[in-house]
């Protein structure tokens, strides 16, 4: 049976965990002299894949509570659930209702006693795949990021960056700039994390345009300037320059001229 669950998985040791619960689920597992066997009509059935598997929860779901399970997938894999709350209710759901029948399906697991969280990271994937696929996905992301910002850590880099995240997901890019570059001029006022900071402006390189790709160029090249890559600092610096003056902002100007002085 094992080599049976081992070969279907390919290797992979969480979906040979997945096809054992399938024979279990469904009734294929024997118990023979103290040992569990599968039949071999059953070994030589297709299992379910893990995806199929997750589709069942949600399946289980009552129709109009599915959304909310989509909707949760953009929240992460450690869920508050007034932060829940807040983004079901945003998209006019009844969260006390959909939260009660996610957990009843296995979608969401007790945590504590203002938490919930995924039975495991695969379901969130899952989810957050299928959440893509909406059309509605962009009102969805936006809720979520809109619910983490009433998070109480919301100051914190780790949810700034998952509302960043979320934003860039909704098409919201010159939001999802200002929230990130107030994040990166927080930071610069205290321990100036260069490494950290440039990870930060690299979720959104590449990205932006006008006024948001100024304020981009300006903050990597301060960075970039503290890494010691003065040549890429002067030329990002002068980009970021020459876009300020266009723009006739004076006071973002003033600051690449201090930079560039540097």
């Amino acid at each position: 049976m094992s080599e049976a669950a081992v070969a279907q998985s390919r290797g992979n040791p969480l979906f040979a965990l997945q096809i054992l619960h399938a024979w279990s689920q469904g009734g294929h597992m024997e118990l023979k002299d103290g040992r569990y066997v599968v039949p071999a009509t059953s070994l030589e059935a297709r299992a379910a894949t893990t995806a199929e598997l997750w589709e069942e929860r949600v399946t289980a779901l009552p129709e109009e509570v599915r959304p909310a399970a989509l909707a949760a997938a953009a929240l992460g894999g450690d869920i508050r659930r007034d932060v829940l709350g807040y983004q079901l209710e945003a998209l006019g759901l009844d969260a006390e209702r959909a939260v009660a029948a996610m957990k009843r399906a296995q979608i969401l697991l007790a945590s504590g006693s203002d938490r919930v969280r995924w039975p495991h990271a695969l379901l969130q994937e899952h989810l957050l795949a299928q959440l893509f696929g909406m059309p509605d996905a962009a009102t969805v992301f936006r809720a979520a990021a809109d619910a983490l910002a009433r998070h109480p850590e919301a100051e914190s880099r780790r949810i700034v960056r998952h509302r960043v995240v979320n934003l860039t997901r909704a098409g919201d890019l010159e939001q999802a700039a200002e929230l990130l570059h107030q994040l990166v001029a927080s930071v610069w006022k205290g321990s100036r994390d260069v490494s950290a900071v440039l990870r930060d402006l690299a979720m959104l390189d590449g990205k932006l345009e006008g006024r948001a790709l100024a304020r981009h160029y300006r903050w990597r090249a301060e960075a970039l300037r503290h890494a010691g890559n003065l040549e890429d600092s002067r030329r990002e610096a002068e980009q970021a320059r020459a876009m300020f003056h266009a723009a006739a902002d004076i006071s973002n100007e003033a600051h690449c001229l201090r930079l560039l002085g540097h």
